[in-house]
């Protein structure tokens, strides 16, 4: 078994104990910031796990796409951020699109 593969198995385990004691720590301050100095609203986050950072890309207007390898936090980030998109992907394999203004 790989690590990548590894990883995604022990996050499953984990997922809802793990989002119960991380989902309320987030960078306000710093997401004052972003959010004023960003050009578009379009996000990527790779790595999303349960959709701490989902919840308030969305509530900011944000069109949101949230990338993890574990399926359970993909599971738990979708019933706590119904607005946001969530996809199963292995973030170094990863290919998007980026359409130029």
């Amino acid at each position: 078994m790989d690590i990548k593969q590894k990883t995604a198995e022990t996050y499953d385990k984990i997922a809802s104990g793990y989002s119960a004691g991380h989902f309320a720590h987030f960078w306000i301050e710093e997401f004052d910031f972003y959010k004023n100095i960003t050009d578009g609203k379009k996000v990527i986050d790779l790595g999303c796990g349960a959709g701490r950072d989902a919840a308030v890309f969305v509530e900011n207007g944000f069109d949101y796409t949230g990338i993890d390898a574990s399926e359970a936090m993909l599971k738990v980030a979708s019933e706590r951020v119904a607005k946001g998109k969530f996809q199963k992907m292995d973030f170094s394999r990863t290919i998007f699109q980026v359409a130029c203004r």
